[in-house]
């Protein structure tokens, strides 16, 4: 019976030490002291979308993006047939000398007569055959604008990182300013106690002195605090470009990446920005390659001229004439200019596939690097959720002890020292877990996945409202 009832106690205080502990990270969770100094203000959704809009290189890289829409309808124009026509309108004076032998005293020497001139030239021309040149070329011109939509991206996704990053240095910069001004105070109120203190004999010139270093030390920090969020505000203005209180950032979180270390690697090799890219452009200088053999190829066209011509003058009167022609051409030598066109980009292939792997091994790393620090840094979060609910337990009783004189100063000075760094590394830790989730999610692929973000051109330069660069090039097109 006694070993039921002291089971039943031990569940039950296990169970009341559970419930605690998750009531006081949820206490934690909402503290003040780890949120911004503002309630509401950009949303980070709205900053981002707000950057993007006032992004001069984003729009630089769509003009590229349309620069090399309209290259890849230019080379298609070779398959079309050339209609040309030309055409001589006017009027001509022409004069004829009269029979030398003629006895006609009242003709003049001379005759002259005016003709109406209406010449028309049609000419209709079309390839036969280039020796696939023609076809190779659009292909090539198609893969540059692949290349060109995945630059594209690429800045995109860039831009959405960086206005994370300004917006959470921001954010918690605010938070790590707090926390080393709640810990100056703290020391403060410890120096005054200290002070009078040893004013009534119970404490050394020596232990004010320590303290009052400590102070000084909070200050220091303090300053520097405030310099780190001087530079990250200065960053998110002019990643914003605006000064206005409505627009400063408040949020302090957003969703993590979970993804395992394996999917996070398969995911940068499918959907990677830069990876696609240079895809694309090894596409590209394959089929350059092939559109500049069949250059060297015979040429084959197909002509069609119609020719009307007006020759009253001669007695003809109104001619028509149709011709059809076949032209080949075939060039037989030219100083080996091809085989040396050929090795050059042989060799641009096989530099673009070098880069290619380079890539590939750098975002292998990248992503290990980054998938081990967001585990990492979600493992000290938990743990340092822990050490400040511990620390805060004990400076709140070495205080009670410290003003009836029972407990020591260095004692509540090193708790004081301990509680501030617990604190500003929870902070840190939260950002930097946030900082790198982004990171992730760019160089797997999934950072638009994850955040549509809306976009709105002008009417003749856009056609969507809502752009999502991951799966739909079209919108772009």
């Amino acid at each position: 019976m006694i070993k039921l009832l002291l089971s039943l106690c031990l569940t039950l205080n296990l169970y009341g030490f559970e419930s605690n502990s998750t009531m006081e990270i949820i206490n934690l969770e909402n503290d003040t002291l780890f949120h911004a100094k503002r309630e509401v203000g950009l949303t980070l959704y709205d900053a981002i979308n707000r950057a993007i809009k006032h992004s001069n290189q984003l729009d630089a890289s769509y003009q590229v993006v349309v620069q090399d829409k309209q290259k890849v309808k230019e080379v298609k124009a070779g398959h079309l047939p050339v209609v040309n026509l030309s055409g001589d309108v006017g009027y001509e004076l022409r004069q004829f000398a009269l029979d030398e032998n003629s006895d006609s005293v009242n003709t003049p020497i001379t005759s002259a007569s005016n003709y109406k001139k209406i010449d028309l030239y049609l000419t209709i021309t079309e390839n036969i055959w280039a020796g696939g040149s023609i076809e190779n070329s659009v292909n090539e011109k198609d893969a540059l604008l692949k290349a060109s939509l995945y630059d594209y991206r690429d800045k995109l996704e860039a831009l959405v990182v960086n206005v994370a990053n300004g917006y959470f240095d921001v954010v918690y910069g605010e938070i790590a300013l707090k926390i080393a001004n709640k810990n100056m105070k703290n020391y403060e109120k410890i120096l005054n106690i200290v002070s009078i203190k040893e004013k009534n004999g119970a404490a050394t010139k020596g232990d004010v002195n320590f303290i009052r270093a400590n102070v000084d030390n909070a200050k220091t920090d303090l300053i520097q605090r405030q310099k780190t969020l001087s530079d990250a505000l200065a960053q998110y203005i002019y990643l914003l470009q605006t000064q206005t209180d409505d627009k400063l950032p408040f949020e302090i979180s957003t969703t993590f990446y979970n993804q395992n270390l394996n999917k996070s690697l398969q995911n940068a090799q499918e959907f990677n920005a830069k990876i696609l890219k240079q895809k694309a452009y090894i596409k590209a200088t394959k089929y350059g390659f092939l559109a500049t053999n069949g250059s060297f190829q015979p040429k084959v066209d197909f002509a069609i001229n119609g020719e009307t011509r007006n020759e009253y003058d001669i007695g003809l009167g109104k001619r028509e004439k149709v011709n059809a022609i076949i032209n080949f051409n075939y060039n037989l030598y030219n100083g080996n200019k091809d085989e040396a066109t050929a090795i050059r980009l042989l060799s641009k292939m096989r530099e673009q596939k070098y880069l290619y792997k380079d890539i590939q091994r750098k975002l292998t790393f990248e992503v290990k690097v980054l998938h081990r620090s967001v585990s990492t840094l979600s493992a000290s979060l938990s743990l340092t959720q822990s050490e400040v609910i511990a620390a805060r337990k004990v400076v709140k009783s070495y205080w009670i002890a410290f003003q009836h004189g029972t407990q020591d100063l260095q004692a509540l000075q090193l708790a004081q020292r301990n509680l501030n760094r617990a604190e500003q590394d929870y902070a840190e830790y939260k950002k930097s877990l946030i900082v790198d989730s982004f990171a992730l999610m760019q160089k797997t692929g999934t950072l638009l996945q994850n955040l549509v973000v809306p976009y709105r051109k002008n009417k003749n330069e856009f056609q969507a409202d809502t752009l999502n660069l991951f799966s739909d090039f079209d919108a772009l097109k």
